[in-house]
């Protein structure tokens, strides 16, 4: 079973992947018209092919990033680190590195490494001297700010 779920992420990611990089030529090529004469520009292909514009772009950028890379279960982790890249916080030299240590960590490990590249504080080394408190509305469900 284990195995089998493995397996099934791994394919995830190998799917994405191609996703992303045809994507990227289709979003290159600007020839949205395949898609039906009322398509005009990425925003109505992306409507039209039910992605959103953050889904496909997050897609887009893992693929740019890591053009040769062989997807893994740890996709979604190549995807921040794709858009990490794109905005600068992590450097071309960088992105081997990066990738290797994102699919060595833990969740929560990994969490706090890509908290620290978007320049916040580690959670280890935080006093966590400035929390908001919130309270729980029994009636409704809501969480406020107090």
């Amino acid at each position: 079973m284990t195995s089998k779920l493995k397996e099934g992420f791994e394919l995830i990611g190998v799917i994405e992947h191609e996703i992303g990089k045809l994507l990227s030529e289709f979003k290159e090529s600007k020839d949205y018209s395949v898609l039906g004469s009322h398509i005009h520009n990425w925003k109505d292909a992306l409507k039209e092919l039910g992605l959103t514009y953050s889904k496909a772009q997050a897609l887009i950028d893992a693929y740019e990033t890591f053009p040769d890379v062989e997807p893994t279960q740890f996709y979604d982790r190549l995807k921040e680190i794709g858009k990490l890249h794109k905005f600068g916080l992590v450097k071309a030299e960088q992105l081997e590195d990066v990738y290797r240590k994102a699919i060595s960590l833990t969740i929560k490990d990994w969490t706090d490494e890509r908290n620290i590249l978007e320049g916040k504080e580690s959670y280890l080394t935080c006093p966590h001297d400035t929390v908001d408190n919130y309270i729980h509305c029994k009636r409704c469900g809501k969480w406020l700010k107090v």
